[in-house]
């Protein structure tokens, strides 16, 4: 059977980080850096300055060793934890964080992100201001009731989450299902920020095609009041990336509070 056909698991199967980040974070491909780095980072900026959220500790809730967003939230943030379910992004993450030389490089990232600040800081002093926030890198399995078991977390102020509960869920029920243990994570008044892609079936790293659950934006605001939060903001624009590595055709961003 053609490998390329074979649809693979994030959470289940051994894939290579490394690859991933070639396909997905090259500097020199415009189109990615727009869609996945410099969109992303105003939308995100545009709502913590509004000063709807901000303070204390978040969680971070993302496929891959993907760090380019974090360099927004370290202004709004003390502590920022790292979840991952795979063994290979946590082990990047944690290189990077030892500025290992050998770990994948975010300083064009960083580099736009001080763009955006106008100048306040150099990419050296947003990579440092990041290693610092970033507290700490756990395994998480949300098979579990507590996905980060055995570790208890106090609960947070923020969990943000881009293009993981689609890539971790087999269905729509389990979907749901993830959105309320995710909200275990948060306090009371805690908010839940979310960039989800939809239609997206499936992308791609080397010959490997990984499942992603599809899912349409009526259902994810359906399932997110499911799970207990009440939305404070949801957008939806059309995926600037063209490409046959993936296949989504919208982004849904979407702010949500946990209510009591």
């Amino acid at each position: 059977m053609d490998s390329s056909l074979s649809h693979k698991d994030y959470h289940d199967d051994l894939y290579d980080p490394i690859a991933l980040m070639d396909t997905y974070n090259d500097p020199e491909n415009k189109e990615f850096v727009d869609a996945l780095v410099i969109h992303p980072g105003r939308m995100l900026t545009r709502i913590f300055s509004s000063g709807i959220l901000k303070g204390g500790t978040m969680i971070d809730l993302v496929s891959g060793p993907t760090l380019a967003h974090l360099f927004v939230f370290t202004d709004y943030f003390k502590e920022i934890i790292v979840l991952d379910s795979a063994d290979a992004s946590i082990s990047e993450i944690k290189k990077w964080l030892k500025n290992d030389p050998d770990a994948v490089h975010w300083s064009h990232a960083a580099k736009h992100i001080s763009v955006q600040k106008g100048g306040r800081s150099t990419w050296e002093e947003e990579e440092e201001k990041l290693r610092k926030a970033i507290t700490q890198v756990l395994k998480c399995d949300f098979s579990k009731d507590n996905p980060v078991e055995p570790v208890l977390l106090n609960p947070v102020n923020c969990v943000f989450s881009s293009f993981y509960l689609e890539s971790v869920s087999k269905d729509r029920e389990t979907y749901t299902d993830n959105l309320r243990k995710v909200g275990s994570l948060l306090n009371v008044g805690g908010h839940l920020v979310l960039f989800v892609p939809i239609n997206m079936t499936f992308y791609k790293i080397d010959c490997h095609k990984y499942s992603v659950l599809s899912v349409d934006s009526d259902f994810v605001i359906k399932s997110i009041t499911e799970a207990g939060f009440s939305i404070v903001h949801s957008e939806q624009y059309q995926s600037a990336m063209r490409s046959h590595l993936c296949d989504q055709s919208h982004i849904l961003f979407v702010v949500a509070v946990k209510k009591e």
